[in-house]
């Protein structure tokens, strides 16, 4: 498994940069974070390229600023908006393909009343079905203020397509009041990319060492599973104070996952 950092965790420093503090910071892979539609230009995408390529490093997926817009292009009744949004996201695929990529981070629909799982799962079909014409995947996170807080919506998911692909973030399943456990058994095969961090019963955001969650158990179960993903550290901006904690957190994840493998044998 390869360890790594988001760019998101950087925010507001600008996309370029992120990337290089994530590269700096000893990231064995990469999220990348897309913070506005200039950066998804032929000249700035070649950029990140040059950048990934000089330190060797492996970008896992890559996350779009829209995801804030996914209910409107996505979930609504207005089919235009539909073909518009997936116009837009097969750039995202050009982009994730042109960057050795897999996985396109998906927040989807929000949490509201009305909103429904039925259409949901079509749409996430639709969506994975382009993924799939360029080779990629269409990875669904959990995310607490959208309907993925749920997770029975993973399982319909799943039975409807078969090769769906599925990201844990383990701060957003606190946040909707779910165990990283029942995300686990929900997510089961599915699950392909995890974003990770630390959490106490004061704060469910932290560095890794910073809190109470049990990653033993945490390593043991995705090794009980064969979990064959990249895990990245997702921050937020007041999560940290220092780029020291950061470096420090992705060495105990590799730490830990090792250490795993001793005590599973």
């Amino acid at each position: 498994m390869n360890i790594g950092i988001s760019t998101a965790t950087f925010y507001p420093l600008e996309t370029e940069q992120a990337l290089d503090q994530a590269i700096r910071l000893g990231s064995d892979c990469v999220e990348i974070f897309f913070n506005a539609f200039c950066e998804t230009t032929p000249e700035f995408v070649r950029q990140l390229k040059r950048q990934l390529e000089a330190y060797e490093i492996k970008v896992t997926s890559i996350h779009p600023f829209t995801s804030g817009m996914e209910p409107m292009f996505f979930f609504s009744n207005y089919p235009r908006r539909f073909s518009d949004g997936m116009e837009i996201y097969k750039r995202y695929f050009e982009i994730l393909g042109e960057l050795g990529g897999k996985y396109l981070i998906l927040h989807g629909n929000h949490n509201k009343p009305g909103a429904s799982m039925e259409q949901y799962v079509e749409r996430y079909a639709r969506l994975h079905q382009l993924g799939r014409s360029f080779g990629l995947y269409v990875a669904q996170e959990n995310v607490a203020r959208c309907l993925s807080r749920y997770p029975q919506l993973f399982e319909r998911i799943a039975q409807a397509v078969p090769d769906a692909k599925f990201t844990l973030d383990v701060k957003q399943a606190i946040r909707s009041g779910v165990t990283v456990e029942q995300m686990l058994d929900v997510m089961g095969e599915h699950l392909a990319h995890i974003h990770i961090s630390d959490n106490s019963p004061q704060c469910d955001c932290l560095p890794v060492g910073e809190g109470t969650m049990d990653f033993e158990a945490f390593f043991r179960r995705l090794r009980r599973m064969n979990y064959g993903g990249d895990m990245v550290l997702e921050l937020y901006q007041d999560s940290y104070s220092n780029s020291s904690q950061l470096t420090n957190s992705i060495e105990r994840l590799r730490r830990l996952w090792e250490s795993s493998e001793e005590k599973q044998g």
